[in-house]
């Protein structure tokens, strides 16, 4: 029996989602391994998302996809997830690693955080080799029923993908083999840039590459704190693994943002005000 196209983009969604929060929660534990496997799972779970979504979004014929065993696949997923956060693991404790996970729609964190990641970014220099491990987490409303409501699915991929590209840094970080933790950090560099591609491309104007775009100016910002995370740990890496040229143009980049982001402060400050004033008033 086939499921409803709505049914299977919220049962992919949902999957995703919980997916990555987990992966979250299994990366700030330590749990390297474990988190890589539930994240590649959620990727796998979003991609399939953005396929039912674009199939609604055409109004396309069902395909064969959409039936059965999409759902078992997504309960498989999210068992064995659920597994692997219960289960004992091997937590990594001499890696060093500092993790401040963040919330994708904390408006008021985005705002605090984003001048911690351009300080940092000016601080740093070709000899500092740490990295911002700041994965996200994704908070959904409990009705999702109209696809167009509060959902932002390329930002939310980049999201995944960024993650995704944390756990390879800290697999690079405890890696023993050179040739192995070179592996992950050039993988890790790949799913940056592919992140950096998804959500920079919501966040800046195609032709002006320096100019915000504030539709939604509130998400935007948000936008603009993870874009700004994926460029300074681009910038690290590039550094890490040689790559003196892209590493310039990766720190141009995020300097750019950042005066684009600094002539919205204060609009964004306004707006952050009103929105605390609604919601004080609606308590």
């Amino acid at each position: 029996m086939k499921q409803s196209q709505r049914t299977c983009f919220e049962n992919n969604y949902r999957t995703a989602v919980a997916l990555n929060n987990m992966g979250v929660e299994l990366l700030v534990k330590g749990c390297f391994r474990q988190a890589y496997d539930t994240l590649k799972d959620a990727i796998a779970a979003m991609k399939e998302t953005h396929i039912v979504s674009d199939t609604i979004e055409r109004k396309r014929p069902s395909s064969g996809f959409i039936d059965g065993s999409n759902s078992v696949s997504m309960e498989s997923f999210l068992s064995e997830a659920v597994k692997r956060v219960c289960a004992p693991c091997i937590i990594q404790t001499n890696c060093n690693i500092h993790f401040d996970a963040i919330s994708d729609k904390n408006h008021a964190q985005a705002i605090a955080k984003i001048s911690d990641v351009f300080i940092s970014g000016k601080t740093r220099c070709d000899h500092d080799k740490n990295f911002l491990y700041r994965p996200v987490k994704i908070d959904v409303n409990e009705s999702i029923a109209d696809l167009r409501s509060d959902l932002h699915l390329d930002f939310e991929s980049g999201v995944v993908l960024f993650n995704f590209a944390m756990v390879h840094l800290c697999l690079a970080r405890t890696g023993r083999e050179f040739k192995r933790a070179h592996f992950f950090a050039r993988n890790a560099l790949q799913l940056l840039c592919c992140a950096n591609d998804v959500v920079a491309k919501e966040c800046m104007d195609a032709a002006v590459s320096t100019t915000l775009i504030f539709s939604d100016p509130i998400h935007q910002y948000c936008q603009v704190l993870l874009t700004a995370m994926i460029l300074d740990n681009v910038v690290q890496l590039c550094w890490t693994l040689g790559m003196t040229k892209h590493a310039e143009e990766a720190a141009q980049r995020l300097a750019a943002l950042e005066a684009a982001a600094s002539e919205q402060e204060e609009h964004m400050q306004f707006i952050m005000m009103s929105v605390d004033f609604a919601a004080a008033a609606a308590a």
